[in-house]
């Protein structure tokens, strides 16, 4: 994991997160562990929680007796016409290994359509120092659920939730929800070819941690990388590398997410035929 340590003026050690948008690594629960997050999917969903589908869990680095998991479970209420179509229930939980008990927990519902692919690698725990605000760290969970392979002009995944360290009644609370890391989009062109020329941008996403506060938080910055990639006569080549960055304010509840420059201003109205 690679990391960027940023020292400002006012003597804060602030650390910018130079995180790849996906990092592959094992994460594996153990049996005890799957066995506490299917009661506590069963607890909490009643009888729609079916089978995991996906599953990851880590220690949190500054508290070890704490377990962050999070599973996909199939909906046993939904009854699709193929079997890999039914909904999803998502939960996050923290678990005291002590004891195996559950002290926070998150869910949220993942209507299947034909933009979600979810396999058993879908979920990462991202436990990198999101410094937040003094004596506050977050972490994050990374999805990796959408179905890139259609012939469509953009498309996005690796869906990012930030989580406070503070609990509330039980309760995990989201800062950030389902911020897209990773990004494509046609500029010139069509994505199945069909195209003499064709210009297509891989972005992938970081988060930095900023000196500047809004309501009691740091502010973020979301540094956006790009690169094209150039089809002309059935040969590709790289062409022009961008950044792009937008700053993420915590309005006191959650992180501000201004979806005009999500990645960047135009990012979706620049397709070119």
């Amino acid at each position: 994991m690679n990391y960027k340590k940023v020292v400002y003026s006012q003597g804060l050690l602030l650390v910018g997160l130079l995180l790849s948008p996906y990092l592959y690594a094992q994460q594996n629960c153990s049996d005890v562990a799957l066995a506490t997050l299917t009661s506590g999917g069963r607890a909490e969903l009643t009888t729609s929680v079916g089978q995991i589908e996906a599953s990851a869990c880590k220690v949190l680095p500054d508290r070890p007796g704490i377990l962050l998991a999070s599973a996909i479970f199939a909906d046993t209420e939904d009854t699709p016409l193929y079997e890999d179509e039914h909904d999803h229930h998502w939960m996050v939980m923290l678990i005291d290994t002590h004891n195996w008990r559950i002290v926070a927990k998150y869910k949220e519902f993942i209507l299947q359509d034909a933009t979600v692919d979810i396999e058993d690698d879908s979920i990462w725990l991202d436990t990198a120092p999101y410094i937040i605000a003094p004596g506050h760290r977050a972490f994050g969970v990374r999805l990796d659920i959408a179905n890139s392979h259609n012939c469509g002009d953009a498309g996005q995944n690796i869906y990012l939730t930030l989580f406070s360290d503070k609990i509330v009644q039980s309760e995990l609370q989201p800062l950030i929800q389902k911020l897209p890391m990773s990004y494509w989009s046609m500029s010139e062109g069509v994505a199945c070819g069909g195209s003499e020329r064709a210009i297509s941008e891989n972005a992938k996403a970081i988060l930095q941690v900023l000196p500047s506060v809004s309501h009691g938080l740091y502010d973020l910055k979301l540094l956006t990388h790009g690169q094209e990639e150039v089809v002309k006569n059935g040969n590709f080549y790289k062409g022009k590398a961008t950044s792009y960055q937008t700053v993420l304010r915590f309005n006191g509840k959650q992180y501000s997410l201004d979806w005009n420059n999500i990645p960047a201003k135009n990012w979706y109205r620049r397709i070119k035929h």
